[in-house]
């Protein structure tokens, strides 16, 4: 009898234990793909297939096919993994020549599921076990739990495995080599992960396992580790949606090695997350930070637990303060050696609104009040008046700041202070107003009069009475209340004929013009009481993408309304409204 044929027997169902895959971390702590399925199903957080072969002792082979895919927040996973040998040689006694020869078969097809809540991971696999060696054969099943937790930069999972029955051959059942595994994952400096294992499995001593993954470039992980006396060595490569890899194990009697193919189809539907991902880096590399922000926002829009986008958005956005604090910094200083303290004011105080933690800036403004106060010689009511005048225009609400000077002067007509005040509030009133107007006839231009109506309000809230403004509002409200009633008509027609998802559709367009449309609301709920919230969860992404924020809030609001534990819908809520108030932000 071979050392094949020994090992194999020897082992029984032991061959549910066989480690294959180059991945550092036996349970997931490296891995998110389908072959997950026979580690820790918690962990199957990716779609596609995984293809696995490895050769181990005395031309003994394990293969593994597995295949993943998303159902709402879910994954579901299938996979077979069999392990074989032939040509071994039949003796029931110490006879010169063989009797025969026979072979060795152990086939494991599987299902399993995953679900995560947050930052929660849990998963399970049903296994059916069937071993036949030599004219025996047997079946048997069994069933695996794992867990995972995600905490940024720490990954932890913990699994029990082999909960079943063994095959039954001849007349006895084997045991199942039940196993407990626990592990974590740490990623403190990029681009090092570090794992350690630990699994007690029943009639083996306790086992350590420790590795290392190194990923110096975007599409290769070289990774390494120690286990059970020996070596492991592999490597990842990942060329777009194909993926290879290759590992190498140290055994006592000899050397095992595996390779792998797998496969991860592309998001056709709003583009590759890799390339946004890839494109933001070398603008990160080239300092184009607005570039940078506008990519990474559209990573973690797609998908919202990519830390590496989530790290590098932080760092752009400290970098972009960084630019215009400086920027402004020096703008400001130029104010006050021109003894332009009014302007000197209003730079720092929009330094203040970027980092309010700025002592300089406040030092600065403090300064530039202190010597427009002194200049002016503020008394009695006349400087009362410019003091809460100034005060409104630092704030950039030039209506007030407007009114009051035009008090002041009125009491005091031959103050040039004051008619500087006024010529210059004016010009910026007048500029804000005229920047205001291009803004909101481009948008009517596109179609967008929700947008252009929102913009419209905001800028009559510092520039009360303004006549442009005013008559550009009626305009929109007109237009607002014609496209209004022409998609209700719409809306509702298609609701009548069972086209709910076109329906819903307009139904969201109308509340993107008019939020307060009971109407339309109260349709829409009853669409989603019907309907998958992954529907207006895409239909929302889609409304982002065009720049239509109010529509694309408004769906993730129903997708909470349908599921309110959805995990991404509200953080890409937040992610649009802060769009929304850097668009009434700008000048």
């Amino acid at each position: 009898m071979s050392i094949s044929l020994l090992l194999v027997l020897a082992s029984g169902s032991d061959h549910l234990l066989l480690d294959t895959g180059p991945g550092v971390g036996y349970i997931g702590i490296n891995g998110m793909g389908p072959s997950q399925l026979f580690t820790n199903p918690a962990a199957i957080t990716a779609t596609g297939i995984d293809i696995n072969h490895t050769e181990w002792l005395q031309s003994i082979r394990y293969d593994n096919l597995s295949y993943a895919n998303r159902i709402g927040h879910s994954y579901l996973a299938f996979g077979i993994n069999g392990l074989y040998t032939s040509g071994i040689e039949k003796r029931s006694g110490p006879t010169p020549n063989p009797e025969g020869r026979f072979g060795v078969y152990f086939l494991t097809p599987a299902i399993g599921c995953q679900i995560g809540i947050k930052s929660l991971s849990l998963g399970a696999t049903s296994k059916l076990i069937y071993e036949r060696i030599a004219g025996y054969q047997g079946f048997g099943g069994a069933v695996d739990l794992g867990s995972q937790l995600d905490l940024n930069q720490i990954r932890i999972s913990l699994v029990v495995a082999n909960l079943g029955v063994g095959p039954k051959l001849a007349d006895s059942r084997s045991n199942l080599p039940v196993a407990f595994k626990g592990g974590v994952g740490i990623n403190l400096i990029d681009p090092l992960t570090f794992a350690i294992e630990l699994s007690k499995v029943r009639g083996y001593d306790l086992g350590l396992r420790v590795g290392v993954s190194f990923a110096p470039l975007d599409y290769l992980r070289l990774n390494g580790g120690y286990y059970r006396d020996g070596i492991l060595m592999g490597l990842d490569l990942s060329l777009g949606r194909i993926g290879i890899s290759y590992s190498y194990r140290s055994l006592d009697l000899g050397h095992s090695q595996s390779l792998g193919l797998r496969f991860r189809p592309r998001v056709e539907a709003f583009g590759d997350v890799d390339r946004f991902f890839a494109q933001a880096l070398e603008a990160y590399r080239n300092g184009e930070w607005d570039q940078v922000i506008t990519l990474l926002d559209l990573v973690l829009l797609l998908k919202p637990d990519h830390q590496k986008a989530s790290k590098l958005l932080s760092l752009a956005e400290a970098k972009r303060r960084e630019q215009r604090i400086d920027s402004l910094t020096g703008l400001g200083t130029d104010a006050l050696s021109r003894k332009d303290y009014l302007e000197a004011m209003a730079i720092f105080t929009q330094i203040l609104r970027i980092d309010p933690e700025n002592e300089a800036a406040r030092e600065n403004r403090a300064q530039a009040l202190s010597l427009l106060s002194a200049e002016m010689e503020m008394r009695s009511e006349v400087m009362a008046r410019v003091r809460d005048a100034l005060s409104y225009y630092s704030k950039g609400d030039y209506g007030h700041a407007l009114r009051l000077l035009r008090e002041a002067r009125m009491l005091d007509p031959e103050n040039e202070e004051i008619i500087r005040y006024l010529d210059e509030v004016g010009r910026k009133q007048k500029r804000v107003v005229e920047q205001a107007v291009k803004r909101i006839e481009g948008y009517l231009k596109v179609g967008k009069a929700g947008r252009a109506l929102y913009l419209v309000n905001e800028a009559l809230r510092t520039s009360p009475g303004d006549t442009t403004l005013l008559r550009l509002k009626r305009k929109i409200t007109r237009r607002i209340s014609s496209q209004e009633q022409r998609l209700m008509r719409e809306a509702i027609q298609l609701y009548t004929q069972g086209k709910k998802k076109e329906a819903a559709e307009l139904f969201g367009r109308v509340l993107s013009l008019n939020p307060n449309n009971r109407t339309a609301h109260n349709y829409l709920t009853r669409i989603g009481a019907d309907e998958d919230p992954e529907e207006y969860h895409t239909l929302g992404i889609k409304a982002y993408l065009r720049g239509d924020f109010e529509l694309a809030i408004r769906y993730w609001e129903m997708v909470l309304e349908i599921d309110p534990d959805h995990r991404w819908a509200r953080r890409n809520i937040e992610r649009a409204r802060k769009k929304l108030a850097t668009i009434s932000a700008r000048p």
